[in-house]
């Protein structure tokens, strides 16, 4: 199955969500093309805000002078509760369409994620188009074609790899093995949250449900013993002692 350079970026688009969602804090992500010698170009070509309050993906195009559009794209819902995104086209007015493009779910016992292509009834697909799967091992992002049996490619098309603070995509060649240099570049940056407020040139408070995916993560965090929270890789810092404060 040959897919599309749109329907390509459209994948990278939610793993790019996909990853962010596991994260605490407020997230905007950058997706750079590269050149022939994997070196990202100077602008993004695509931008996705992070809406703090609903928890939605404002995706947005970016032009050559690397401004992105005043209008989105795209907008990625979110719904923890169910585990799903749903993307939504915008039109040249900034209203977005009725009827998602895609819907991608994630799968409770193994999490990965199925992306299913919607038909214009808004019926999703009784098979997923893609496949989104993280190797337990390498810690690598992995995206399947499904053909129309079902079944899923034995090789992945494309795979994400973090490489640094940033996340790599290569393409993978017909003998399965990824590129050496990536295609894409993605950046995920980080807006420092302290007890639920959003640190932004305009402070804002941030009310998130009980069953919140970040709400659960900061429980999580309480538990851990202390003598733990290092070896989880969560810093604790240090009371100040008395005789630095003389």
């Amino acid at each position: 199955m040959q897919r599309s350079s749109k329907q390509t970026k459209k994948c990278v688009a939610i793993c790019s969500v996909f990853l962010c969602c596991s994260q605490i804090n407020s997230q905007d992500i950058e997706i750079y093309e590269t050149n022939q010698f994997g070196l990202k170009n100077i602008t993004p070509s695509i931008i996705i805000d992070e809406d703090s309050f609903s928890g939605d993906f404002d995706v947005y195009s970016v032009n050559k002078f690397g401004l992105k559009n005043i209008i989105p794209d795209e907008i990625i819902e979110n719904d923890e509760y169910n585990g799903t995104w749903r993307v939504y086209r915008i039109n040249n007015f900034g209203l977005k369409d009725i009827i998602p493009e895609q819907v991608a779910e994630e799968v409770s016992f193994d999490g990965s994620v199925n992306i299913y292509d919607v038909n214009s009834l808004g019926l999703k697909d009784i098979l997923p188009s893609t496949i989104i799967e993280k190797d337990g091992l390498s810690g690598d992002i992995k995206l399947y074609n499904v053909s129309k049996m079902g079944l899923k490619d034995i090789s992945p098309f494309e795979v994400i790899r973090k490489v640094g603070d940033q996340y790599n995509v290569y393409s993978v060649n017909k003998m399965g093995l990824p590129d050496i240099s990536p295609k894409r570049i993605i950046e995920i940056k980080e807006h420092p949250t302290v007890f639920g407020i959003l640190l932004l040139p305009s402070i804002k408070q941030i009310k998130f449900e009980p069953g919140h995916n970040k709400i659960k993560t900061i429980q999580h965090i309480k538990k851990i013993p202390e003598k733990n929270l290092e070896e989880e890789g969560w810093l604790k810092s240090k009371p100040k002692s008395k005789e630095n404060n003389k």
